[in-house]
């Protein structure tokens, strides 16, 4: 893992030789593109203090969730989305740059786009209650409407409301019609928001 970190700080390093470059962008593109050590690893980076180190991590899990998803076993699918909901979007509260919120947010608007509503059903109750947001009556138990976690799920609704309004060429018409429906079905507990 040392590498990889290595290789994202010299990506980002203007006195790193063009050569070096390259050869920190080729480690990266083979991380990105294995599997396996793609989740092992970006999961692993997130622990890390440097916002570079960590938006590596969320666009390499994004990356693998847009490209690989279909690659991805039934188990591997569900530690994805498990490992998303119980670590990744909590940890919206804590990052302080906007631009790694932002990142959290694509990763999770990326699996509700595959997922969401038909076969994770639960994705914006489960959001919901960790924002502190009760969502049957749209009443809050603490904080400022979610605080940091309420705004990161305002930008996955916003990303996914975005997906069916521009209809993705990406994102197949009757999956955009079953998202707007899944929305739709949401709406007081948006509405709070």
């Amino acid at each position: 893992m040392d590498n990889v970190v290595r290789a994202i700080l010299a990506s980002h390093d203007p006195s790193t030789s063009n050569q070096q470059r390259v050869q920190a962008l080729e480690l990266l593109e083979r991380v990105k593109n294995n599997v396996g050590e793609n989740f092992q690893i970006s999961t692993q980076l997130l622990a890390h203090s440097n916002p570079i180190i960590k938006h590596f991590a969320f666009h390499s899990l994004e990356m693998l969730v847009k490209a690989k998803w279909n690659q991805l076993d039934s188990t591997q699918k569900e530690k994805l989305k498990e490992f998303t909901v119980k670590n990744m979007f909590p940890l919206s509260q804590k990052v302080k740059a906007h631009f790694l919120r932002e990142k959290i947010a694509d990763v999770v608007t990326q699996i509700a786009l595959r997922e969401w509503p038909q076969r994770w059903p639960k994705l914006l109750p489960m959001l919901f209650q960790i924002a502190g947001i009760k969502p049957e009556r749209g009443q809050q138990n603490g904080g400022a409407m979610g605080g940091w976690l309420g705004l990161t799920l305002l930008m996955i609704i916003r990303n996914l409301a975005a997906q069916i309004i521009a209809f993705d060429p990406n994102v197949p018409e009757k999956r955009c019609r079953e998202i707007q429906e899944g929305l739709k079905a949401s709406m007081g507990p948006i509405s709070f928001l």
